[in-house]
């Protein structure tokens, strides 16, 4: 059988109104301020590290959906320039048709 040790009552109310645990908690960390900071610092370190190696790791399937992106515009682009300079020449050429037609029909 496991003997367990009782656990001790604490009287949260008197604690916090005779400021105990307060004291207790301001010698804690006074005392260890400067190892907790450095734990803080390791930990913010190691998270910019670990995002920076992530980022590092998929930045160039960013960069690749960047550039089709790009390439579909540029394309896109090239199609509606070519498509406005035909008509504008299919517009031309039925002037001058419209033109050779009013002639003949005088």
């Amino acid at each position: 059988m496991i003997w367990l040790a009782p656990i001790p009552e604490v009287d949260v109310l008197k604690t916090l109104i005779e400021g105990k645990f307060n004291d207790e908690l301001t010698e804690f960390n006074s005392i260890n301020e400067v190892s907790v900071r450095a734990v803080t610092n390791a930990v913010m370190k190691g998270e910019t590290t670990a995002i920076a190696a992530t980022h590092a790791e998929y930045a160039h399937l960013y960069s690749a959906i960047g550039y089709s992106v790009l390439a579909i515009l540029i394309i896109v682009l090239v199609m509606i320039i070519i498509y406005l300079v035909l008509r504008y020449r299919r517009k031309k050429k039925m002037n001058k048709k419209a033109e050779y037609t009013k002639l003949l029909n005088q």
